[in-house]
Protein backbone atom coordinates (compact mmCIF):
# COMPACT_ATOMS: atom_id res chain seq x y z
CA UNK A 1 0.00 0.00 0.00
CA UNK A 2 1.77 3.12 -0.66
CA UNK A 3 1.55 6.38 1.08
CA UNK A 4 -1.80 7.92 -0.04
CA UNK A 5 -3.71 4.95 -0.24
CA UNK A 6 -6.82 4.88 2.48
CA UNK A 7 -7.69 1.30 3.88
CA UNK A 8 -11.75 0.92 4.34
CA UNK A 9 -11.87 -1.50 7.35
CA UNK A 10 -13.59 -0.50 9.90
CA UNK A 11 -11.73 0.25 13.67
CA UNK A 12 -11.10 -2.61 15.61
CA UNK A 13 -13.40 -2.40 18.43
CA UNK A 14 -12.56 -1.67 21.90
CA UNK A 15 -11.91 -4.76 24.47
CA UNK A 16 -14.75 -3.32 26.58
CA UNK A 17 -16.83 -3.86 23.44
CA UNK A 18 -15.33 -7.39 21.88
CA UNK A 19 -15.93 -8.39 25.39
CA UNK A 20 -19.69 -7.90 25.19
CA UNK A 21 -20.20 -9.23 22.10
CA UNK A 22 -18.89 -12.26 23.25
CA UNK A 23 -21.21 -12.47 26.50
CA UNK A 24 -24.15 -12.12 23.96
CA UNK A 25 -23.26 -14.54 21.36
CA UNK A 26 -22.48 -16.60 24.46
CA UNK A 27 -26.26 -16.08 26.29
CA UNK A 28 -27.50 -16.77 22.71
CA UNK A 29 -25.94 -19.78 22.44
CA UNK A 30 -27.58 -20.85 25.95
CA UNK A 31 -31.08 -19.72 24.59
CA UNK A 32 -30.93 -21.67 21.63
CA UNK A 33 -29.57 -24.79 23.83
CA UNK A 34 -32.90 -24.64 26.23
CA UNK A 35 -35.25 -23.90 23.51
CA UNK A 36 -34.22 -27.13 21.18
CA UNK A 37 -34.44 -29.27 24.34
CA UNK A 38 -37.82 -27.74 25.45
CA UNK A 39 -38.80 -28.39 21.14
CA UNK A 40 -37.40 -31.39 21.26
CA UNK A 41 -41.01 -33.75 22.20
CA UNK A 42 -43.11 -31.64 19.96
CA UNK A 43 -45.27 -32.46 17.34
CA UNK A 44 -44.87 -31.59 13.54
CA UNK A 45 -46.73 -28.05 14.13
CA UNK A 46 -43.48 -26.68 15.93
CA UNK A 47 -41.31 -28.24 13.00
CA UNK A 48 -40.89 -24.39 11.81
CA UNK A 49 -39.54 -23.11 14.85
CA UNK A 50 -37.44 -25.50 15.60
CA UNK A 51 -36.03 -24.71 12.25
CA UNK A 52 -35.79 -21.32 12.86
CA UNK A 53 -33.37 -21.97 16.26
CA UNK A 54 -31.42 -23.96 14.38
CA UNK A 55 -30.89 -21.39 12.34
CA UNK A 56 -30.16 -18.81 14.70
CA UNK A 57 -27.72 -20.95 16.51
CA UNK A 58 -26.04 -21.40 12.86
CA UNK A 59 -25.43 -17.82 12.50
CA UNK A 60 -24.60 -17.28 16.37
CA UNK A 61 -21.69 -19.50 16.05
CA UNK A 62 -20.44 -17.58 12.70
CA UNK A 63 -20.34 -14.36 14.95
CA UNK A 64 -18.70 -15.93 17.84
CA UNK A 65 -15.77 -17.26 15.61
CA UNK A 66 -15.66 -13.71 14.34
CA UNK A 67 -15.88 -12.16 17.62
CA UNK A 68 -13.18 -14.79 19.26
CA UNK A 69 -10.92 -14.42 16.80
CA UNK A 70 -11.35 -18.36 15.92
CA UNK A 71 -8.49 -19.22 13.27
CA UNK A 72 -9.44 -22.68 13.23
CA UNK A 73 -12.67 -22.43 11.55
CA UNK A 74 -12.43 -21.59 7.55
CA UNK A 75 -14.02 -18.03 5.67
CA UNK A 76 -15.40 -20.48 3.30
CA UNK A 77 -17.39 -22.47 6.06
CA UNK A 78 -18.56 -19.36 7.60
CA UNK A 79 -19.94 -18.55 4.22
CA UNK A 80 -21.70 -21.62 3.37
CA UNK A 81 -23.10 -21.45 7.15
CA UNK A 82 -24.38 -18.09 6.11
CA UNK A 83 -24.76 -18.36 2.78
CA UNK A 84 -26.09 -21.58 2.36
CA UNK A 85 -23.50 -21.91 -0.35
CA UNK A 86 -19.99 -22.50 -1.26
CA UNK A 87 -17.39 -19.47 -2.78
CA UNK A 88 -16.62 -19.92 -5.74
CA UNK A 89 -19.26 -22.41 -6.39
CA UNK A 90 -21.83 -21.49 -9.31
CA UNK A 91 -25.25 -22.14 -8.61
Amino acid sequence: MTATEKTTSAPAPSDARTGLAREATAEIESLCTVLLRELSNVGPEDYALRGMVIRVKDLNSVVMSVVCDDDARDTEEMHHAVHGTWLGVQQ
